[in-house]
């Protein structure tokens, strides 16, 4: 029962997920005008451009991302074979 749950939570999370990306990326008809004061900037330091949008971010590393995307597979591989499904967690 636990591993449906976790499967139920993983499959919800990945659909609403792909719902926001979605609608993110929707046409808008309301009027949006341009924020002159926004400007990325490139850290020297580490290499990395940072935007406006980067403080939203929960990685701004494209390496920690990669990490916790790689962890997320592994951890939803373990509840599919718990229910019985076939899950490749590799990297695509």
């Amino acid at each position: 029962m636990r591993s449906l749950r976790a499967l139920r939570v993983a499959v919800s999370v990945g659909a609403l997920t792909s719902v926001l990306a979605l609608t993110a990326c929707s046409e808008s008809t309301d009027s949006v005008s341009r924020d002159e004061s926004a400007h990325a900037r490139l850290d020297r330091e580490t290499g990395q451009i940072i935007t406006p949008f980067s403080e939203y971010l929960l990685f701004d590393d494209a390496a920690e991302q990669a990490v916790v995307d790689q962890a997320h597979r592994v951890y939803l591989g373990h509840c599919m074979e718990a229910a019985g499904l076939a899950f490749n967690a590799t990297m695509a």
